[in-house]
């Protein structure tokens, strides 16, 4: 990944940038959660007219020796898909709170960033992080619509959809561990 990609897009309103197994493994909660946010009004887009999203990956160690694992959710248009949770950057947040915000709709996994990946994706550029789980919940926003999976890093870099979400999981896979 080159230094044009991890400093991202042009913002078109100038904002800054700131700012397999079942999945189990933290602490399963089931706290009351506001419904997923909806529509584009408030989304982000660069200079080029691209809408901007955020996303984590979200690993977790495995015992001696093992491979690292991230958790993967189904495309909810394509439900035999897996993809990492990712979506709309939005006017309201940092790009690191988008992030956070549609991994927990998304997957129901409260996480804690660890890095900056990059930005992946020319279609949709994606500013993506890597996290650690803080909490894995039994309910969240889009638990009717998704299933989640733990997964090990080199599977699930076969198994993604896009071809930009398994460039960011090589990245990690390949970068030291933070």
């Amino acid at each position: 990944m080159d230094d044009a990609a991890s400093q991202g897009p042009s913002l078109a309103d100038g904002a800054s940038r700131q700012g397999p197994s079942l999945a189990d493994g933290a602490a399963p909660s089931a706290p009351a959660f506001l419904p997923a946010r909806a529509g584009r009004e408030n989304q982000r887009y660069d200079e080029q007219g691209r809408r901007l999203v955020a996303g984590c990956i979200v690993v977790r160690e495995q015992a001696e020796g093992g491979e690292r694992e991230c958790l993967m959710i189904n495309s909810s248009k394509e439900p035999t898909k897996w993809i990492f949770p990712k979506g709309g950057w939005e006017t309201d947040e940092t790009v690191e709170a988008a992030a956070v915000r549609e991994t927990l709709e998304e997957s129901g996994a409260d996480s804690e960033i660890v890095r900056k990946l990059g930005w992946f994706g020319d279609a949709t550029p994606a500013c993506i992080f890597e996290a650690k789980l803080v909490t894995l919940h039994d309910s969240w926003a889009e638990v009717g619509e998704r299933k989640r999976l733990w997964m090990p890093l080199s599977k699930a870099i076969e198994s993604c959809k896009h071809p930009f979400m398994a460039e960011a999981i090589r990245a990690l896979k390949d970068s030291p561990r933070a």
